[in-house]
This record gives structure tokens, C-alpha cells and sequence, in this order.
């Protein structure tokens, strides 16, 4: 009896254990099931993950897997352009030929019709403008100090654009690529030659879309009569030959200047000129340095009295002799009509720059047109082009939606830039010279520097009409010049980077 009784009892504890046991296990379905149906709802993809899973890894990886799943879901479903939508953006670049005022032009009409698309695409409006006074530092700063931008971007120059990012008023395009994938590295978006001219203290600070409807103007370099220099001894080809050579030199320049400079009529007078301009003070950058440099600490220093710059200052002296270029004494004849003594046919040389490469400019002229980079000094190893005229689209720390403009830029970039469209563009006033392009393609721009002696109105005004000017008007020597102007430079150096 009591054997009895004890097996019942076994027999209870058993099926008591069975049901414990029945009773996790459906918990343990019932919680499976939840999950399921909550996944089930959150995800909008019909594929499925797998329906059973028996061990503790595969639940974890199966909840990982459906996370990723509606995060992926979810980011693909949103409407990428809703930030946009009944947005204004007003973009102010530099008017290039007319293109924002005249809009019927076939370039104007192209343009417009991209606007309207981009507009169609983001559901925004889109302006492109120019305002010249919203690119100039009283402008911005008083921008910046009542926190009112009325523009997404702006263009200015050098002048401009450096003491405002001294003063800590623009973004730099490295902190926007960082933060909202501004794409100012690609050839696509922008022009890297110029772009990268902007680049000061390790950042990068404008952009350029020089292409079909926007461009930056070539920095200067020298336009030549082909047939003067011919008729002297020196055919285009041999010029073209000497500057592949590294062999177009300042000797070898006033060479030919000297042959070409001649009395015609008898008068006693010369009345063909071997040059008729020089390059607006650039040759004093042709010696391997310049006036202006940036020394070992991280510094930009005045060095007017480098032995190198003073060479290079000295052939501009020779220069301006009557030997060779029309005389510049008292400046009784301007550079606007120099360039036109050249189209006419009666000087060998002038000192040009890529707004004189226009259909007025070198577009009129009816002889060989060749150009070349500045001639080089002994002691330099390339060739310089010095861009006197960086006018550049930078971007103020208060632009407003400052995302959004990002997004717009890349867009705009991508429009706009052409390089082989700007180049066919040049070569229309070249006379199609394909000699030319290599030029600036080969020589040019891969040697070209933003002017830093263009870093402030002041600074612009003391180097190029006090310093430059009394040598070209030989009223100074190098020595003496450069020896008067030294500390005023290095004083302006001071003010403008608050060293």
C-alpha cells in the first residue's frame, strides 16, 4: 500500500515536470510569434526571413538582418527633395558676356531651360545673378553682422574673398565636402585649376565653374604678331619650339623686340614697335619667387630685395626702354590703346590677358596671332601666370539652408563647367590656333598662381600703381623701388592677415 502510494506520488511529480516543461515551451513560441508579427509590421518588404530558428545566434542574426531591412526600407521611401520644396535660392556669380541680362542669346536660352530643369527636379526656385556690390567686403561684413544673406553664394575677388576668410566669414569648401559632400575636388563639378587657386592656410576656399557660361579670365601672358617676328628672323614655329624647350628667355625676347622696332617712314621716329604693352607688372614673378611670398612659418613676407625678384625687375626697366616697347613715360599713351596699336599690326609683342581674348581683342586681328607665356629669367624653372583677376564663388557662414545650397552647388557645378567648351570658346578668337591652346594648356595654366599682390584694394594700389609704375616709368631702378617699397608692402601684409 504505502509502495503504492509512493509510485502515484512519482507519477504525479512526472506529469507535473511535463506540463512546467509544455508551459516554456509555449512561451517561448508565443514570444517568437510577437516578434514575427511586430517585424511584420514595421518592415515594408514582402520577403521574409526564416520562419524557425532554433538557436540563439540565429535569432540575433535575424533580427540584425530585419533591422537593416527597414532602415533600408525606410531611407529609400523618403522624398529626397522634400527639404526643398517652395524654397527660394538666389545664387550671385559673376555675369559672364551679357548671359544674365540678355537670355535670348542661344547660350541664354540652353542655360535657362537647365535652370528650369533643376527647378522641376528639387520643386524649388532657382535664380542666377550677379551682384557686383554683394562681392565686395563692406558688403559682406555688414551681411554678417545683421545675419542677412539674401544670397546663397557670392563671387568675388581675391581682394575680397582673402580678408573675409581672415576675419572668419566663410566657410571653407573642405568643411562643407566634410559635412554636406560639396564635390569641390571633381573635374566635373569644378574647375581644379582654378578652385585650387584659392587654397590658403591647408583649406580651400571657392570654387570655379569657368566652362560655358561662366569663366574665369587667363592670367597674363604675351600676344605676337607672327608675321613682325617672321620678317625679323623668328618664324611662329621656332617661338612655339623655344618655349617646349624651356629656351624662351628674357634674351631671346628682347631679341626679337629689338629687330622688330623700326622707323618706317623715315621721320627719324620708330613706328613699329617690338612691344606694345607689358603684362602689368607679372614679369616681376618670372625669376622662380616673387615680391610677395609665403616663408617658413606659415607667413606671407615682402620680398621685394631677393636677388631673383630684382633680376626680374630689371628686365622690366629694360623693357620700357624705347629700344623696345612704346615709351610709358608719364603714361601719355593708355594700355587700352597699346592693345589696339597691337591688333592693328603695328607692334610685335603685347602683354595681354584672357579678357583681351575676346572678338574686339585678339578676335580682330587679321595676322599670325601667337602667344606665349611670360619669358623667363636664369634662375627660373617654369614658366608663370600670374591670374591677376581671381574672381571666384565663395560661400558666407550665414547662408541660410546651408545643406541644401550644398546640394544645388554640385548640381550648378556640373552645369556650368566645361572646360573643352571654354577652350573652343578661346579658340574662336585664336584664329583656331591650336599652337595657342597648347599654349594654355601646356604652359599656362598648369604654372598659374592667384596674385597675391592683389590681397586687398591697398595692397593692389601700393604694388602695381606706385611700385611697378615707377619702374615701367623708369623713375626708379629695381634697387631703388624695390628698396622704397619693401616695408610699405610688408606693412599691407600685416593689416590684411592680422599678423
Amino acid at each position: 500500500m504505502k509502495r503504492t502510494k509512493i509510485l502515484a506520488l512519482l507519477l504525479a511529480l512526472v506529469m507535473i515536470a511535463g506540463l512546467f516543461a509544455a508551459c516554456n515551451g509555449g512561451e517561448t513560441g508565443t514570444t517568437t510569434a510577437t516578434e514575427a508579427t511586430t517585424t511584420e509590421a514595421a518592415t515594408t518588404t514582402t520577403e521574409s526571413t526564416t520562419a524557425t530558428t532554433t538557436a540563439t545566434e540565429g535569432t540575433t542574426t535575424e533580427a540584425t538582418t530585419t533591422a537593416t531591412t527597414v532602415a533600408t526600407a525606410t531611407e529609400t521611401t523618403e522624398d529626397p527633395f522634400a527639404a526643398f520644396a517652395g524654397k527660394e535660392f538666389t545664387f550671385s556669380i559673376k555675369n559672364c558676356g551679357g548671359l544674365y541680362g540678355d537670355r535670348e542669346t542661344e547660350r541664354g536660352t540652353g542655360f535657362t531651360a537647365a535652370l528650369d530643369g533643376l527647378m522641376e527636379k528639387y520643386g524649388c526656385e532657382i535664380s542666377v545673378t550677379h551682384d557686383g556690390d554683394a562681392g565686395k567686403m563692406d558688403w559682406i561684413s555688414g551681411s554678417i553682422l545683421s545675419n542677412n544673406a539674401p544670397y546663397s553664394c557670392l563671387t568675388g575677388r581675391q581682394s575680397t574673398w582673402i580678408p573675409c576668410l581672415v576675419n572668419g566669414y566663410l566657410f571653407s569648401m573642405d568643411e562643407l565636402s566634410d559635412r554636406y559632400g560639396l564635390d569641390f575636388t571633381s573635374e566635373e563639378t569644378c574647375n581644379q585649376y582654378y578652385t585650387r587657386m584659392s587654397r590658403m592656410f591647408d583649406k580651400t576656399w571657392c570654387l570655379d565653374f569657368t566652362g560655358k557660361y561662366f569663366y574665369t579670365k587667363l592670367g597674363h601672358f604675351y600676344a605676337f604678331n607672327g608675321d613682325l617676328t617672321n620678317a625679323a628672323g623668328y618664324s611662329s614655329d621656332e617661338i612655339y619650339q623655344a618655349i617646349r624647350d624651356f629656351k624662351w628667355d628674357y634674351d631671346m625676347f628682347l631679341d626679337i623686340a629689338g629687330k622688330i622696332t623700326s622707323d618706317t617712314d623715315g621721320d627719324g621716329k620708330p613706328d613699329v614697335w617690338g612691344v606694345a604693352l607689358d603684362t602689368d607688372g607679372n614679369e616681376a614673378w618670372s625669376n622662380g619667387t616673387g615680391p610677395i611670398v609665403l616663408g617658413k612659418d606659415g607667413k606671407w613676407v615682402a620680398n621685394l630685395q631677393d636677388p631673383n625678384v630684382l633680376e626680374s625687375l630689371e628686365f622690366m626697366y629694360k623693357l620700357s626702354t624705347s629700344e623696345y616697347e612704346y615709351p610709358v613715360y608719364g603714361d601719355t599713351v593708355g594700355r587700352g590703346d597699346r592693345r589696339s596699336m597691337f591688333y592693328a599690326g603695328q607692334a610685335g609683342f603685347a602683354g595681354l590677358y584672357g579678357g583681351n581674348v575676346e572678338e574686339e581683342g585678339t578676335g580682330s586681328c587679321t595676322f599670325d596671332l601667337g602667344i606665349t607665356p611670360i619669358p623667363h629669367c636664369p634662375n627660373a624653372t617654369n614658366y608663370c601666370m600670374n591670374v591677376a583677376d581671381c574672381d571666384f564663388i565663395f560661400i558666407p557662414m550665414n547662408v541660410k539652408d546651408i545643406d541644401l545650397v550644398c546640394v544645388l552647388m554640385n548640381e550648378l557645378g556640373r552645369l556650368m563647367t566645361d572646360w573643352d567648351a571654354y577652350l573652343d570658346e578661346l579658340a574662336v578668337n585664336l584664329n583656331g590656333s591650336e599652337a595657342c591652346l597648347e599654349i594654355i594648356n601646356d604652359y599656362l595654366l598648369p604654372n598659374g598662381k592667384m596674385n597675391i599682390a592683389k590681397c586687398s584694394d591697398n595692397m593692389y594700389q601700393i604694388v602695381r600703381k606706385e611700385f611697378y609704375r615707377d619702374i615701367y616709368t623708369l623713375e626708379k631702378t629695381a634697387a631703388q623701388a624695390a628698396e622704397a617699397y619693401q616695408d610699405t608692402v610688408q606693412a599691407e601684409l600685416d593689416l590684411v592677415f592680422k599678423y
